[in-house]
């Protein structure tokens, strides 16, 4: 037997409305224990992902690998955190012209500048 979605699923689900506040998103988080949750339109369809969880880099961390890391998530900006204060942002555009333009990068580098240049930037809303 093949187990499904359906079959581990918990429902009903955790959802935000595009109308809610952030106040009242977080509220509903913390209450329902959840770090993310969709956000739905009236009709009940996805619109976005709303989280509490946060995903940082340190200003130390290689940039091959963030911008690696940020391909495969399909993330185009970070927090760059220092002791646990932000200290700046890092785009997908940023670290892909870092990696071109470094001429100690590898191919290797290389290469996942030129596949990350596809994903580089942020989705435009009509």
């Amino acid at each position: 037997m093949t187990v499904r979605v359906r079959d581990v699923m918990t429902t009903p689900a955790v959802t935000a409305t595009e109308h809610d506040t952030i106040g009242e998103i977080v509220r509903l988080l913390l209450d329902e224990q959840a770090g993310s949750a969709p956000v739905v339109d009236e009709r009940g369809a996805p619109v976005g992902t709303i989280s509490l969880d946060v995903t940082a880099v340190r200003p130390d961390d290689d940039v091959a690998t963030v911008a690696e890391m940020m391909r495969s998530t399909r993330t185009t900006i970070l927090p760059v955190v220092d002791e646990r204060r932000v200290v700046g942002t890092v785009t997908l555009d940023c670290l892909v012209a870092a990696l071109r333009d470094d001429p100690a990068s590898d191919s290797h580098h290389r290469r996942l500048a030129d596949a990350s240049a596809g994903t580089a930037r942020p989705k435009e809303h009509p």
